[in-house]
């Protein structure tokens, strides 16, 4: 599966925002934390991250920290995207 469907899936399956107090990971916009979404931003601009992300930079986010890494690309269907959520 491409990167674009099962991200599409997993955005799906993540929602939108989420600020629950018994969540260890904190705020999150579309299943990216606050706090990692800060670090990765910091590390390509000099200016403050912002908040909640465009889903293009979500997008993107989630590519370069998810997709890649886990090489969930080289699973078949539907274990890619099943692991990609997991990772």
């Amino acid at each position: 599966m491409s990167f674009e469907l099962a991200h599409k899936v997993v955005s799906y399956v993540e929602g939108r925002a989420s600020n629950r107090p018994d969540d260890p990971g904190g705020e999150t916009w579309r299943g990216v934390t606050r706090r990692d979404w800060s670090r990765w931003w910091v590390q390509r601009a000099a200016d403050e991250p912002e908040w909640p992300p465009s889903d293009p930079m979500v997008e993107q986010y989630c590519r370069d920290a998810y997709w890649m890494p886990s090489k969930a690309y080289q699973l078949a269907e539907p274990l890619d995207v099943v692991y990609y959520q997991a990772y």
